[in-house]
């Protein structure tokens, strides 16, 4: 059981086991797979390493990217595959574009909350605000039907 209360999620791919701590990132691996053997990007390395906010002493101190994506340019991205965006994972994203500008960085969710109910348009307004105020790039792999 993963520290989100769910069964990991194992996959061989492309002759690697892994184990993932959720649906969205074993559907995510799946469709980072897909471009790498169509040869969109280079690869992708699921949690590579940790990122380090050497300043801070308290809370949120490191960062384990869900994905490290790497392209043909020898340029990568960090993907956060997130089914609900606490407020740690808020901090981890805001603490990563402060101590690694440079860096990339990919929110991938299943979907964009409707807006339905008071409650969906708070989380609709949290996501969009976090992307957009960090400039953190935001993917919805709700279209993808790879490995449901």
């Amino acid at each position: 059981m993963t520290k989100y209360g769910n069964d990991p999620h194992k996959a061989i791919i492309n002759g690697e086991t892994y184990s993932f701590r959720s649906k969205l990132e074993h559907r995510y691996a799946g469709y980072l797979e897909l471009l790498r053997r169509a040869d969109e990007i280079e690869g992708w390395e699921y949690e590579p390493e940790y990122y380090d906010f050497e300043e801070i002493d308290h809370g949120v101190t490191r960062y384990l990217p869900d994905f490290k994506v790497f392209y043909a340019d020898k340029t990568f991205e960090l993907h956060e595959c997130k089914g609900a965006l606490d407020g740690k994972s808020k901090t981890k994203l805001r603490r990563m574009r402060k101590y690694y500008p440079d860096i990339h960085i990919v929110l991938v969710i299943d979907r964009l909350p409707a807006g339905r109910t008071a409650k969906s348009r708070h989380r609709r307004s949290q996501i969009l605000d976090l992307c957009g105020k960090h400039g953190i790039q935001l993917f919805q792999i709700s279209t993808l039907s790879i490995m449901r």
